[in-house]
């Protein structure tokens, strides 16, 4: 749940309903985590896109656009401070002055958010502390900034949770690894047979 802690009004303006994607909730990086050395245990584990593929979007207030794979997206527009991205109904991705009449404290984007503290969570986990976000917020008409509280959200589906490997004995030329792999936001008991040599 988001928490406004400040709002500053920056002007009083025409206004329609068009409000952008919640930017808030795209993956990030495991702070124990070496993105490059990532081991994955079990059935592969999709990549979570961040936008749909090919497509122009809204991402911190201003227009971006997504690549084929949905996995990147690069500015294309920058709209803050003086307006911000949205997209009207069947329109594409663009950036607008203007804000819905009957909105209050609608949040139209979040951006320069604090960086997320994790250490107080466990490795799995996928929520975590709030963080600061400035915000760009309209109110009954009128466009403007605030500062809000935001969880913090990433992805740890399929991660191997450091130090849970636990090899077995070696037979056949066989070694059965226990170990714990991230899913659901919890670590869960796996298994791997790996080849070894008596």
């Amino acid at each position: 749940m988001r928490r406004l802690l400040g709002l500053v009004v920056i002007g009083s303006l025409a206004c329609q309903p068009d409000l952008p994607e919640k930017p808030i909730g795209a993956p990030t990086p495991h702070p124990e985590v070496d993105p490059s050395n990532v081991v994955s245990a079990g059935p592969p584990v999709p990549a979570r896109k961040l936008c749909e593929p090919g497509k122009e979007h809204c991402f911190e207030g201003n227009v971006y656009g997504c690549d084929a794979s949905g996995l990147s997206r690069t500015q294309k527009t920058a709209c803050r401070p003086d307006s911000v991205c949205q997209v009207p109904v069947g329109g594409t991705a663009r950036c607008s002055s203007t804000c819905p009449a009957d909105a209050n404290n609608a949040v139209m984007a979040f951006y320069d958010c604090a960086d997320c503290d994790w250490s107080k969570v466990g490795f799995c986990a996928e929520t975590g502390p709030e963080h600061t976000c400035s915000e760009v917020l309209c109110q009954a008409g009128e466009l403007g900034f605030g500062v809000g509280l935001v969880p913090c959200e990433r992805s740890t589906e399929g991660l191997l949770v450091p130090g849970s490997e636990k090899p077995g004995p070696c037979e056949a030329g066989k070694r059965t690894v226990e170990q714990q792999v991230c899913a659901g936001g919890q670590p869960t008991a796996r298994a791997r047979v790996d080849v070894c040599s008596p």
